[in-house]
């Protein structure tokens, strides 16, 4: 099974719909399943470090012509509309990004602080 989830991902993602359906437990692969389903909660605590460590590297590092001339906006645009395109695939994430937000903030900020102290 975990060879058919690397080979041909989307016959073993219509395998595992179908098992699912048929409640066919023997022919689940349990621990991809568990690792996609699992993903949209990493991608999004990700996407989120994204932009808030680029939306604080922005306002204390560069000044508003840098800011341009980097591309930055651009940079911060295109991960928040892939964090809204993932809130529009999996609506029900839209709580955890409250909860996630925080976390995500301290682990900018820290990452911030390390990179300052080096």
């Amino acid at each position: 099974m975990n060879n058919l989830y690397n080979e041909d991902y989307k016959l073993w993602t219509d395998q595992q719909i179908e098992a699912l359906k048929n409640r066919d437990i023997e022919s689940l692969d349990w621990d991809n399943l568990a690792a996609d389903l699992d993903y949209p909660k990493y991608w999004i605590n990700h996407q989120l470090v994204m932009v808030i460590s680029s939306l604080l590297e922005l306002y204390s590092d560069f000044n508003s012509q840098d800011f341009e001339e980097y591309h930055w906006r651009t940079f911060v645009d295109t991960n928040r509309l892939m964090l809204n395109g993932v809130l529009e695939d999996w609506p029900h994430y839209s709580d955890k990004i409250k909860v996630a937000i925080p976390q995500a903030y301290s682990s900018s900020l820290a990452c911030k602080v390390q990179r300052l102290s080096l």
